[in-house]
């Protein structure tokens, strides 16, 4: 953030970014059609009021001895984060809240076992137990790893009740949601974070770390892409399955764009002295769903009575307030796990491409039903027929150049909320 930038600007650089980010919010809830005719289409020019409280960008948390933490949503990633958190020192967890009672006890069970031996408050009363929860004097922050559709909820209750919030991705559907979570963390003092783990992982740093060194110039473009083959998760009778198909009923568009999104955001500079701005985001037609459902469930399913509209691979080009594109590309077909990050530079008339996609041991059903893995440990920064590379774990180098879109192009303008 430079000095020159007021806390105003600061602010709807913010949620401009949410915004684009969430290019997998979907047309229909961005207040635009989803058979867009190929001609821009804008954001109604009536915005509500700004928030008469400045941003809440560069603020520090208060320190605190101990940081008591509150969990909403201890199924499978509420969990997995518990673990990250009960191998941290000075943390101490003082309540969980789930609708499923059983999930609460396999948490406390984790807890227990990880040497806190202590018990902390329940809630499982129900879908708005969370409310109590955020109500307690001996909670700092609350975290949610809820279905989508309860992450905003979740956090407003947690900022009214003067907690700081933390939030799995996508933190918000619609785009007055965004503006509630930006308004409500202003006027509260209180943090809301958005947990883009992806942001965070070694060759992310490593780059980011890189890339404000100033090794590679003045960065010109950004590409990012996360592939994964969800069917079969979606297609469970349990947990995710129980919920997430449902978002491919509703929205077509990048439903889950920030796990690419957001570290390539942090190389170009966005909100620190640069902006999303203008967003033009097309899908292919939806056949992957379909295909899997007829290979996979009897006539009989109740779930063939689902129509889904989410396209199989969306891609979305983003103009930088400084002039520069930036795409941002999602797909639900069969295909290896991979979250995909490319920054561009040029520099004295020569360009550069620093290309890094991460990846765990991944593993893959191909169409024939056999179960294939590879790891692939490695990272390259290419440019004028050289190839520099740096080795790092869990890093594939292998990177899908070629951008596929449909037939049904949508523009969209950044909100002007002054």
């Amino acid at each position: 953030m430079t000095d020159e930038r007021t806390d105003s600007v600061s602010r709807r650089d913010l949620i401009k970014t949410i915004a684009v980010a969430g290019a997998g919010m979907g047309l229909a809830h961005l207040g635009l059609p989803d058979d867009a005719s190929g001609e821009p289409v804008r954001l109604a020019d009536e915005a509500p009021p700004p928030s008469a409280a400045a941003t809440m960008m560069g603020v520090k948390f208060e320190p605190r001895d101990v940081v008591r933490v509150a969990i909403v949503g201890t199924g499978l990633r509420g969990r997995s984060t518990l673990n990250e958190l009960l191998g941290v020192g000075n943390v101490k967890i003082t309540a969980l809240c789930d609708i499923v009672p059983d999930k609460v006890e396999k948490a406390k069970a984790q807890m227990k076992k990880a040497g806190h031996d202590y018990e902390p408050a329940v809630y499982t009363g129900g879908e708005r137990d969370f409310e109590k929860l955020c109500a307690r004097d001996d909670v700092d922050i609350v975290y949610t790893a809820t279905p989508w559709q309860w992450h905003v909820p979740v956090c407003v209750a947690a900022m009214k009740n003067g907690k700081h919030a933390a939030t799995e991705v996508p933190a918000a559907l619609t785009i007055e949601d965004c503006w509630t979570l930006v308004d409500t963390s202003e006027k509260t003092r209180r943090h809301c974070i958005m947990m883009e783990n992806c942001c965070y992982g070694y060759n992310e740093t490593m780059v980011l770390q890189m890339v404000k060194g100033g090794l590679f110039g003045e960065l010109k473009h950004g590409g990012a892409a996360y592939n994964h083959d969800l069917r079969s998760i979606l297609f469970e009778t349990r947990d995710e399955g129980l919920w997430r198909r449902a978002h491919h009923t509703q929205r077509n568009g990048n439903l889950y764009s920030t796990h690419g999104l957001g570290p390539v955001a942090w190389y170009l500079g966005i909100d620190r002295g640069d902006r999303f701005d203008y967003m033009v985001s097309m899908s292919t037609p939806e056949m992957g769903l379909t295909k899997w459902r007829e290979d996979h469930l009897p006539k009989d399913d109740p779930r063939w009575k689902e129509k889904y509209v989410t396209g199989d691979l969306n891609s979305s080009l983003t103009r930088r307030q400084r002039g520069a594109p930036f795409v941002s590309s999602t797909m639900s077909r069969a295909r290896v796990h991979t979250v995909a990050s490319t920054a561009s530079r040029e520099r004295r008339g020569c360009s550069r491409t620093i290309r890094h996609a991460s990846t765990s041991k991944v593993a893959a059903r191909t169409t024939s039903g056999r179960r294939s893995t590879s790891t692939r440990p490695s990272s390259s920064i290419r440019g004028g027929g050289s190839r520099e590379s740096v080795r790092a774990p869990a890093v594939t180098v292998a990177w899908t150049s070629s951008w596929r879109g449909g037939s049904s192009p949508a523009c969209v303008k950044g909100s002007r909320r002054t």
